[in-house]
């Protein structure tokens, strides 16, 4: 990563259109051929939790089995790392830890990532996965969906790409400060404005653009916030007052109630990005909890 010194603003597209000069994809790529080799079986799960790998759709899957779980139930993850980084194992520790909570077995889809499968690519891997779940007898209402960060962007595109094309929709939604607006947020500028050469906003930044390839920010399936929620199902939205995604998550939720949908958020305060992945704090756990209490009710 370049760091830049002069400001950034992100309001025009030529800064969006030239950020992806301030990051080398090969950095992207030798970070994800780490995650793979602290793969699931490198004995961090729990004696209660197996894992086997198995192909959804074309598509390269973690299964996560829960002694005892019922065969019927199932909650489908898809990881964050910015559209394109992260595996299935991504965040494992706080999933096992909501799997847990709730005892049903879990699928994590290794969606394609940018800048390899631009746009449409991980939208369409997680439409033939979830396709694939349904000839294999799951029922749609016996599904419910969880993704952090990119992850509950993926989460409400196949939501309204179901919706669309007439395909049956999954129970909920958990959504983990979503990525739900590609236009990039208020909050996102008032953090570069504070602190121009932030690595980690300049790489999400760039990683989008990546993902984008070339596609208008505000065309469908591109940013969640510019389509329509009517229609889907309960979403529960968990983001914190020191996430960048904040905006993009209330903006979420505001549409999504006032289009019918039965929404429910919750900002911790003073809690950053996809803070239950966080060890050992207990706004963590409780996040997990939360998380796991949705995941129930909208399953049971």
């Amino acid at each position: 990563m370049k760091r830049r010194k002069e400001p950034l603003n992100m309001s025009t597209s030529g800064f969006l259109d030239e950020a992806h000069d301030y990051f080398d994809p090969d950095i992207m790529r030798r970070y994800r051929e780490a995650l793979a080799e602290s793969d699931l079986e490198g004995g961090r799960l729990p004696d209660e939790i197996t894992v086997e790998w198995v192909e959804l759709g074309g598509v390269r899957t973690a299964k996560l089995n829960y002694a005892g779980a019922p065969q019927d139930k199932l909650v489908v993850h898809i990881h964050g790392g910015g559209w394109c980084g992260g595996v299935p194992c991504t965040g494992l520790q706080g999933m096992i830890a909501v799997q847990q909570m709730i005892g049903y077995n879990m699928v994590s889809l290794d969606y394609g990532l940018a800048p390899e499968h631009p746009f449409p690519d991980g939208v369409m891997d997680c439409v033939a996965a979830y396709q694939a779940l349904l000839e294999q007898g799951y029922q749609p209402e016996n599904i419910a969906l969880i993704g952090e960060s990119a992850g509950g962007y993926y989460c409400l595109v196949l939501a309204q790409y179901l919706r669309d094309h007439g395909l049956p929709l999954p129970a909920g939604l958990c959504l983990v400060s979503p990525g739900a607006d590609m236009k990039m947020p208020e909050d996102v500028q008032k953090a570069l404005d504070a602190d121009p050469a932030n690595p980690f906003l300049l790489q999400n930044i760039a990683f989008s653009t990546m993902y984008t390839n070339g596609h208008k920010r505000d065309e469908p399936y591109m940013s969640p916030n510019e389509g329509s929620y009517q229609g889907l199902p309960p979403m529960f939205i968990q983001t914190g007052s020191c996430d960048f995604c904040l905006e993009a998550s209330l903006k979420c939720a505001r549409k999504a109630s006032a289009e019918g949908v039965d929404v429910a958020l919750h900002s911790w305060e003073f809690m950053p990005h996809v803070f239950f992945l966080l060890h050992g704090i207990p706004e963590a756990e409780a996040g997990q909890r939360e998380l796991a209490v949705f995941l129930k009710k909208v399953l049971e």
